[in-house]
């Protein structure tokens, strides 16, 4: 389901009878109802600067299956009655807008296939999703949701749900099971009051993707060792308690500002840097343009940089710090004590990332790793302050054996390392 809205995508810039595509062009409003024919099946605004949805606009696009609204990031209100008649709407994007709440009449689309909210940082609330039988992607990554909306454990044809947000504080574990078609998920929380059960989350045998948080070692455990005999395509695991820093799905934001070619770039950095997550900005200037890594909110940064100067997003994707590996079997561990606790890893791991152990001394600490995990080839040891050595010089050559594979090594913020 997540290939078919980006193909989606790449079809509707075809024109035809059935599209009206008018993207990234600057449009303030949406075209009349007027302008809105009965014959048409796909609908592209995505890249704009929409404010409003108002009340009088309720086109009758009773065919309509695909509505891409993206990118409008000044969006903050959408009408109830723009979804009235839309009863055949099967791909909804609403992401990256700034809403800060989804209209009921959504809620109504019971043909809806693929729901995106992802990036909408001011929605803190969706109410129930129980008339959405037909819902098979819903991704909430990114948002301001507390809560997961009620009836989602009714969602029994759902295969991709993306729940990646810090503001979660909730998460009844008995709704795992019930989403037995899961092919795709992805569940970050840094709330210490959600739990993520190990078994429970091996249960979805139809899982060939996982993304996931664990804050208690004894369900990453459980996790690692239940799924020994079962195949997933991808993964990335983080054992990381409520308390623990870690860096995942840093993000790569390019911006074209006007700002960038005369003496405002000093006050521009200011701006952006001040935002949470920014962790480094540069500039071009013969282009125009920004770009900021971290872990970023792109529509915040947006709305404080268009204060002082025109701005617009050219893209957002991932930041690309180490080599890429694909499939992704990645595992990070943070502020665990390695050596103490036993950590369970799979055995087809490929990339291995520690934060804040400050119990390792060198690799020859992790060499346990290793031997679990015969093709990890990528480590990165990062803000561990106990390090002082690559490798301890007493070992021999041939308990350094389970490095043999190891391909890239990472070690950042290692002040004592001689």
């Amino acid at each position: 389901m997540h290939d078919v809205m980006r193909d989606t995508a790449l079809y509707i810039k075809s024109s035809g009878p059935h599209f009206m595509v008018k993207s990234g062009i600057g449009l303030k409003e949406l075209p009349s109802k007027q302008e809105w024919g009965e014959h048409l099946e796909k609908v592209s605004f995505m890249e704009n600067n929409v404010l409003e949805i108002p009340p009088h606009l309720s086109p009758n696009c009773e065919i309509l299956s695909t509505l891409f609204l993206q990118y409008n990031m000044s969006l903050k209100r959408i009408s109830e009655s723009f979804f009235q008649h839309m009863h055949s709407l099967s791909i909804l994007s609403l992401s990256y807008t700034g809403i800060e709440q989804l209209p009921n009449s959504v809620l109504n689309l019971e043909t809806l296939n693929a729901l995106v909210l992802r990036g909408c940082y001011n929605l803190k609330y969706v109410s129930s999703l129980e008339k959405l039988k037909a819902l098979r992607k819903l991704d909430l990554s990114d948002t301001a949701i507390e809560e997961v909306p009620k009836g989602l454990e009714m969602l029994v044809n759902l295969t991709y749900l993306d729940l990646s947000t810090v503001s979660l504080k909730e998460f009844p574990m008995a709704i795992l099971p019930r989403l037995s078609c899961l092919q795709y998920l992805i569940f970050y929380s840094k709330s210490c009051t959600v739990k993520l059960d190990g078994s429970e989350a091996a249960r979805l045998r139809k899982l060939e993707k996982f993304e996931g948080r664990f804050n208690e070692l004894t369900d990453f455990n459980d996790y690692t060792d239940s799924i020994r005999d079962q195949s997933r395509t991808s993964y990335l695991l983080v054992m990381a308690p409520p308390e623990a820093k870690f860096k995942v799905n840093e993000k790569t934001l390019k911006l074209k500002c006007d700002g960038v070619r005369d003496s405002r770039v000093s006050k521009l950095a200011k701006i952006i840097v001040a935002n949470e997550g920014v962790q480094s900005v540069s500039f071009n200037r013969e282009k125009g343009q920004v770009k900021v890594v971290g872990q970023v909110d792109p529509v915040g940064i947006v709305h404080k940089v268009r204060k002082y100067f025109y701005v617009e997003i050219l893209s957002v994707g991932p930041n690309r710090r180490f080599p890429a590996l694909l499939p992704k079997k990645e595992v990070i561990l943070s502020g665990c004590q390695i050596g103490r606790d036993p950590v369970v890893l799979p055995t087809d791991l490929m990339f291995l990332r520690i934060f804040e152990s400050h119990n390792v001394r060198s690799l020859s600490d992790i060499l346990i790793f290793f031997q679990q995990a015969n093709q990890l080839s990528v480590c990165s040891v990062e803000d561990c302050k106990g390090i002082e050595s690559i490798l301890d010089s007493s070992l021999s050559s041939s308990l350094c054996s389970p490095l043999e594979n190891l391909e890239y090594l990472w070690l950042e913020s290692s002040s004592h390392l001689s």
